[in-house]
Protein backbone atom coordinates (compact mmCIF):
# COMPACT_ATOMS: atom_id res chain seq x y z
CA UNK A 1 0.00 0.00 0.00
CA UNK A 2 1.13 3.83 -0.89
CA UNK A 3 1.22 5.66 2.50
CA UNK A 4 -1.02 8.55 2.20
CA UNK A 5 -0.43 11.16 5.21
CA UNK A 6 -3.91 12.19 4.02
CA UNK A 7 -5.43 8.72 5.78
CA UNK A 8 -2.72 6.85 6.70
CA UNK A 9 -0.74 6.57 10.01
CA UNK A 10 2.93 5.92 9.51
CA UNK A 11 4.37 2.06 9.45
CA UNK A 12 7.62 2.58 10.73
CA UNK A 13 8.22 5.18 13.96
CA UNK A 14 11.46 6.45 14.86
CA UNK A 15 11.24 4.96 18.71
CA UNK A 16 14.12 7.71 20.13
CA UNK A 17 12.41 10.49 18.00
CA UNK A 18 8.71 9.73 17.78
CA UNK A 19 5.82 12.31 16.55
CA UNK A 20 4.20 13.78 18.56
CA UNK A 21 2.29 17.36 20.43
CA UNK A 22 3.27 20.04 22.61
CA UNK A 23 1.93 23.12 24.11
CA UNK A 24 4.18 25.84 23.62
CA UNK A 25 4.56 29.50 24.98
CA UNK A 26 5.24 32.65 22.69
CA UNK A 27 5.90 36.14 22.97
CA UNK A 28 4.44 39.08 20.91
CA UNK A 29 5.02 42.64 21.63
CA UNK A 30 5.38 41.28 25.56
CA UNK A 31 1.93 39.32 25.38
CA UNK A 32 1.67 35.59 26.05
CA UNK A 33 0.17 33.63 23.30
CA UNK A 34 -0.83 30.18 23.42
CA UNK A 35 -0.11 27.61 21.16
CA UNK A 36 0.35 23.95 20.17
CA UNK A 37 3.52 22.53 17.99
CA UNK A 38 3.04 19.09 16.27
CA UNK A 39 6.61 17.68 16.54
CA UNK A 40 7.59 15.38 13.27
CA UNK A 41 9.14 12.04 14.06
CA UNK A 42 12.83 11.47 13.36
CA UNK A 43 16.00 13.10 14.32
CA UNK A 44 16.83 15.62 11.97
CA UNK A 45 15.66 18.80 12.11
CA UNK A 46 12.46 19.36 9.69
CA UNK A 47 10.65 21.89 7.70
CA UNK A 48 7.70 23.97 9.52
CA UNK A 49 4.48 25.22 8.72
CA UNK A 50 2.97 28.02 10.52
CA UNK A 51 -0.95 27.36 10.15
CA UNK A 52 -2.92 30.57 10.93
CA UNK A 53 -7.49 30.11 11.79
CA UNK A 54 -9.55 32.47 11.55
CA UNK A 55 -11.88 34.76 13.26
CA UNK A 56 -12.89 33.87 15.62
CA UNK A 57 -10.69 30.73 15.26
CA UNK A 58 -13.07 27.80 15.81
CA UNK A 59 -11.59 25.76 13.14
CA UNK A 60 -7.99 25.18 14.04
CA UNK A 61 -7.63 23.19 11.27
CA UNK A 62 -5.83 20.36 13.51
CA UNK A 63 -6.70 17.37 10.81
CA UNK A 64 -4.92 18.90 8.07
CA UNK A 65 -1.63 19.81 11.23
CA UNK A 66 -1.37 15.63 12.05
CA UNK A 67 -1.27 15.08 8.50
CA UNK A 68 0.99 17.36 7.39
CA UNK A 69 3.17 16.09 10.93
CA UNK A 70 2.68 12.49 9.02
CA UNK A 71 4.34 13.65 6.08
CA UNK A 72 7.20 14.67 7.83
CA UNK A 73 6.76 18.66 8.82
CA UNK A 74 6.52 20.24 11.56
CA UNK A 75 3.72 22.35 12.19
CA UNK A 76 3.07 25.14 15.00
CA UNK A 77 -0.49 26.55 15.47
CA UNK A 78 -1.07 29.67 17.56
CA UNK A 79 -3.97 32.07 19.01
CA UNK A 80 -3.29 35.64 18.58
CA UNK A 81 -3.63 37.77 21.34
CA UNK A 82 -6.75 38.39 22.54
CA UNK A 83 -8.19 34.53 21.51
CA UNK A 84 -8.44 30.98 22.98
CA UNK A 85 -6.64 32.23 26.10
CA UNK A 86 -4.14 34.28 24.33
CA UNK A 87 -3.49 37.53 26.68
CA UNK A 88 -3.85 40.83 25.34
CA UNK A 89 -6.34 43.10 23.24
CA UNK A 90 -7.48 41.12 19.78
CA UNK A 91 -7.22 43.94 16.82
CA UNK A 92 -6.72 43.51 13.16
CA UNK A 93 -3.15 45.17 13.84
CA UNK A 94 -2.44 43.36 16.71
CA UNK A 95 -2.90 40.02 14.67
CA UNK A 96 -0.92 40.72 12.11
CA UNK A 97 2.45 42.07 14.76
CA UNK A 98 1.40 38.43 16.04
CA UNK A 99 1.78 36.57 13.25
CA UNK A 100 4.95 38.39 12.37
CA UNK A 101 6.97 38.36 15.77
CA UNK A 102 6.35 34.25 15.46
CA UNK A 103 7.39 34.21 12.43
CA UNK A 104 10.48 36.11 13.16
CA UNK A 105 10.70 33.61 16.34
CA UNK A 106 10.75 31.04 14.80
CA UNK A 107 13.52 31.74 12.03
CA UNK A 108 15.54 33.45 15.25
CA UNK A 109 15.92 29.63 16.59
CA UNK A 110 13.08 29.62 18.91
CA UNK A 111 13.56 26.29 20.27
CA UNK A 112 14.67 25.10 16.75
CA UNK A 113 17.29 22.59 18.45
CA UNK A 114 14.59 21.37 20.96
CA UNK A 115 11.79 20.65 18.12
CA UNK A 116 14.02 19.86 15.26
CA UNK A 117 13.02 22.88 13.28
CA UNK A 118 14.94 24.00 9.98
CA UNK A 119 14.44 27.67 10.34
CA UNK A 120 15.30 27.87 6.44
CA UNK A 121 12.28 26.25 5.38
CA UNK A 122 9.35 28.14 7.22
CA UNK A 123 5.77 28.09 5.21
CA UNK A 124 2.31 29.42 6.29
CA UNK A 125 -1.11 27.89 5.70
CA UNK A 126 -4.05 30.15 6.74
CA UNK A 127 -7.90 29.95 6.84
CA UNK A 128 -10.02 32.68 6.60
CA UNK A 129 -8.70 35.56 7.83
CA UNK A 130 -5.64 33.75 8.56
CA UNK A 131 -5.67 33.51 4.87
CA UNK A 132 -5.19 36.84 4.64
CA UNK A 133 -2.77 36.66 7.51
CA UNK A 134 -0.37 34.24 5.61
CA UNK A 135 -0.89 36.26 1.97
CA UNK A 136 0.38 39.98 4.17
CA UNK A 137 3.10 37.58 5.11
CA UNK A 138 3.72 36.96 1.15
CA UNK A 139 3.42 40.65 0.73
CA UNK A 140 5.78 41.70 3.87
CA UNK A 141 8.30 39.31 2.47
CA UNK A 142 7.94 37.41 5.90
CA UNK A 143 8.05 33.98 4.02
CA UNK A 144 7.95 32.54 0.50
CA UNK A 145 5.39 29.83 0.17
CA UNK A 146 1.57 30.41 1.26
CA UNK A 147 -1.58 28.20 1.08
CA UNK A 148 -5.15 29.59 1.40
CA UNK A 149 -8.30 27.74 2.22
CA UNK A 150 -11.47 30.19 2.33
CA UNK A 151 -9.74 33.19 2.12
CA UNK A 152 -11.08 36.43 4.08
CA UNK A 153 -9.63 39.50 2.15
CA UNK A 154 -9.98 42.04 5.54
CA UNK A 155 -8.98 45.27 3.34
CA UNK A 156 -12.05 44.71 0.15
CA UNK A 157 -14.10 44.52 2.87
CA UNK A 158 -12.85 47.13 4.31
CA UNK A 159 -13.13 49.56 1.30
CA UNK A 160 -16.30 48.14 -0.18
CA UNK A 161 -18.12 49.08 3.38
CA UNK A 162 -16.22 52.63 3.70
CA UNK A 163 -19.29 54.38 2.28
CA UNK A 164 -21.89 51.95 2.97
CA UNK A 165 -24.01 51.89 6.25
CA UNK A 166 -26.23 48.42 5.37
CA UNK A 167 -22.87 46.68 4.45
CA UNK A 168 -21.42 48.54 7.76
CA UNK A 169 -24.10 47.27 9.74
CA UNK A 170 -24.24 43.39 8.91
CA UNK A 171 -20.23 43.51 9.40
CA UNK A 172 -20.84 44.51 12.83
CA UNK A 173 -23.77 42.39 13.30
CA UNK A 174 -21.18 39.28 12.41
CA UNK A 175 -18.11 41.25 14.73
CA UNK A 176 -21.08 41.44 17.65
CA UNK A 177 -21.78 37.28 17.07
CA UNK A 178 -17.91 36.41 16.84
CA UNK A 179 -16.59 38.58 19.34
CA UNK A 180 -18.10 36.63 22.30
CA UNK A 181 -15.33 34.54 21.91
CA UNK A 182 -12.80 37.25 21.59
CA UNK A 183 -10.75 39.57 23.86
CA UNK A 184 -11.57 43.21 22.06
CA UNK A 185 -12.28 46.48 22.76
CA UNK A 186 -15.97 46.60 21.31
CA UNK A 187 -17.37 45.28 17.28
CA UNK A 188 -17.61 48.94 16.69
CA UNK A 189 -13.40 49.23 16.92
CA UNK A 190 -12.91 46.31 14.84
CA UNK A 191 -15.52 47.54 12.55
CA UNK A 192 -13.44 51.09 12.16
CA UNK A 193 -10.21 49.43 11.99
CA UNK A 194 -10.89 47.57 9.15
CA UNK A 195 -12.43 50.83 7.30
CA UNK A 196 -9.78 52.58 7.98
CA UNK A 197 -6.82 50.31 6.89
CA UNK A 198 -8.96 49.12 3.77
CA UNK A 199 -7.06 50.66 0.89
CA UNK A 200 -3.96 49.70 2.75
CA UNK A 201 -4.79 45.90 3.10
CA UNK A 202 -6.73 45.19 0.33
CA UNK A 203 -5.00 42.19 -1.34
CA UNK A 204 -6.01 43.00 -4.78
CA UNK A 205 -3.69 45.94 -4.79
CA UNK A 206 -0.56 43.35 -4.32
CA UNK A 207 -1.49 40.66 -7.20
CA UNK A 208 1.64 41.79 -8.77
CA UNK A 209 3.79 40.43 -5.50
CA UNK A 210 1.70 37.72 -4.75
CA UNK A 211 1.71 36.58 -8.18
CA UNK A 212 5.75 36.23 -8.11
CA UNK A 213 5.19 34.10 -4.58
CA UNK A 214 4.29 30.28 -4.25
CA UNK A 215 1.09 31.29 -3.71
CA UNK A 216 -2.16 28.70 -3.83
CA UNK A 217 -5.92 29.78 -2.60
CA UNK A 218 -8.43 26.76 -2.13
CA UNK A 219 -12.15 28.53 -2.19
CA UNK A 220 -15.83 27.15 -1.43
CA UNK A 221 -18.86 27.76 -4.11
CA UNK A 222 -21.12 27.64 -1.42
CA UNK A 223 -18.92 30.12 1.44
CA UNK A 224 -21.36 32.48 2.80
CA UNK A 225 -18.48 34.19 4.99
CA UNK A 226 -16.23 34.71 2.14
CA UNK A 227 -17.84 34.69 -0.65
CA UNK A 228 -16.39 33.87 -3.94
CA UNK A 229 -17.42 37.09 -5.67
CA UNK A 230 -15.74 39.11 -2.60
CA UNK A 231 -13.13 37.31 -1.95
CA UNK A 232 -11.39 34.68 -3.87
CA UNK A 233 -12.34 35.44 -7.86
CA UNK A 234 -11.05 39.18 -7.90
CA UNK A 235 -7.58 38.37 -6.48
CA UNK A 236 -7.75 35.23 -8.59
CA UNK A 237 -8.42 37.73 -11.65
CA UNK A 238 -5.70 39.91 -10.73
CA UNK A 239 -3.19 36.82 -11.19
CA UNK A 240 -4.13 35.45 -14.12
CA UNK A 241 -3.84 38.72 -15.39
CA UNK A 242 -0.35 39.00 -14.53
CA UNK A 243 0.61 35.24 -15.24
CA UNK A 244 -2.46 33.66 -16.93
CA UNK A 245 0.08 30.31 -16.95
CA UNK A 246 0.00 30.23 -13.50
CA UNK A 247 -1.72 27.71 -11.18
CA UNK A 248 -2.83 30.09 -8.16
CA UNK A 249 -5.97 27.54 -6.71
CA UNK A 250 -9.41 25.83 -7.32
CA UNK A 251 -12.94 26.14 -6.13
CA UNK A 252 -14.84 23.24 -4.42
CA UNK A 253 -18.11 22.68 -3.77
CA UNK A 254 -18.06 23.48 -0.30
CA UNK A 255 -18.80 25.56 2.62
CA UNK A 256 -16.64 28.02 4.89
CA UNK A 257 -15.37 25.12 7.05
CA UNK A 258 -14.88 22.45 4.22
CA UNK A 259 -16.42 20.20 6.47
CA UNK A 260 -17.56 18.01 3.46
CA UNK A 261 -13.80 17.85 1.61
CA UNK A 262 -11.29 17.52 4.63
CA UNK A 263 -9.52 14.72 3.00
CA UNK A 264 -9.48 16.92 -0.22
CA UNK A 265 -8.34 20.00 0.82
CA UNK A 266 -5.83 18.44 3.22
CA UNK A 267 -4.34 15.89 0.17
CA UNK A 268 -3.90 19.33 -1.53
CA UNK A 269 -2.02 20.92 1.18
CA UNK A 270 0.38 17.72 1.21
CA UNK A 271 1.01 18.14 -2.45
CA UNK A 272 1.71 21.58 -2.38
CA UNK A 273 4.38 20.89 0.50
CA UNK A 274 5.55 18.09 -1.61
CA UNK A 275 6.07 20.47 -4.86
CA UNK A 276 7.88 22.95 -2.34
CA UNK A 277 10.35 20.00 -1.31
CA UNK A 278 10.60 18.94 -5.37
CA UNK A 279 11.48 22.21 -6.36
CA UNK A 280 13.91 23.07 -3.31
CA UNK A 281 15.71 19.88 -3.80
CA UNK A 282 16.68 20.93 -7.67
Amino acid sequence: MTFDPAVNDPGIVDPNNPPGMRPVLLKSDNTNLLGTFFIAGGAEKKPTVIMLHGFPGNENNFDIAHAVCRLGWNVLVFHYRGTWGSKGIFTWQNAINDVANVVESVKNGWLSEDLKVDINKIVMVGHSMGGFFAAWSLVKGLVNDAFVIGLFNIGFVGELITDNEMFQNIALESLVRDSNFVNIESPDSLLEEMISNGSTWNLISYGKILSEKNFYMIAGNKDQTSPLDLHHNPLMNVLKKVNPQKDYGKVLEAGHSFSNKRIEITRDVINWLNKIEFERGK
